[in-house]
């Protein structure tokens, strides 16, 4: 059996992609920077390159651009921000919870005054669960027994390296991939860890404003905490905190 925990969740990714590059003036990523430094006080500034292919009937073109990136990250590097001209990433690896998550998101975007469109706005939840013994093909009581009905339809078990399902969603505002199954941290070995796992990924189908970006959070946050309620068993519902997203 697991020790008491909190959650399963082993990565938190909210990212803003922008329609544009934009030159994001020094003295925001100061402000940032000034107002995490408790935090996330480990600061990197540094630069990256993409080089872009334009191929026309006559010629081929290959244009590089450089640019400025900016990285801060906790003492155990288990929170990551990166800042660069066309996105904001934010990253946890140790979720603590969704108040603490969001109030580090508000913070990197108010004082970075996005203003405009994004071209993409998405949050993704990966929860990973490892349990340390038992049958691996057994999830009774852990897992909605609708989830593993293609387990189930399997025969040969003992050949299977990896069983996975794609569940996706198109609401109004944006859409949800669900991916679920025995992914098996082995593959291609045949399978021999209890593990299984269930990634809710949300994003935005089109441009939004950026003043719609906290709505759009916190829609696609109650939906994945819904979707994941759904997705799991008594078991594990025992011994996680009621509001672990």
């Amino acid at each position: 059996m697991p020790e008491e925990r909190k959650n399963f969740l082993t990565k938190v990714i909210f990212k803003i992609d922008f329609e544009e590059r934009r030159k994001i003036p020094i003295t925001y990523i100061e402000n940032v920077k000034e107002k995490i430094k408790d935090e996330l006080p480990k600061y990197n500034k540094g630069q990256s390159e993409t080089i872009e292919v334009m191929m026309g009937p006559d010629e081929q073109k290959t244009i590089r651009r450089r640019s400025e990136v900016f990285d801060f990250k906790n003492e155990e590097e288990t929170e990551w921000i990166h800042i660069a001209e066309d996105t904001v990433w934010i990253e946890v690896s140790k979720y603590l919870s969704f108040d603490r998550f969001r109030r580090l998101i508000k913070t990197v975007v108010d004082e970075l005054n996005l203003e405009g469109n994004s071209a993409r706005l998405g949050l993704r939840y990966i929860n990973q669960i490892t349990l340390n013994e038992g049958n691996p093909f057994d999830w009774e009581n852990w897992i909605n027994s609708n989830l593993l009905k293609s387990i189930e339809f399997v025969d040969e078990k003992k050949f299977l390296a990896r069983c996975m399902g794609i569940i996706e969603y198109n609401y109004d505002e944006f859409l949800m991939r669900f991916q679920y199954g025995m992914y098996n941290s082995e593959f291609p070995n045949p399978i021999s860890k209890r593990e299984f796992v269930l990634d809710y990924d949300c994003y935005t189908k089109g441009p939004h404003d950026f003043n719609e970006t906290f709505t759009l959070l916190d829609m696609m946050h109650d939906l994945v905490k819904k979707k994941f309620n759904d997705s799991i068993g008594s078991e594990i519902k025992e011994i996680i905190e009621e509001d672990s997203l």
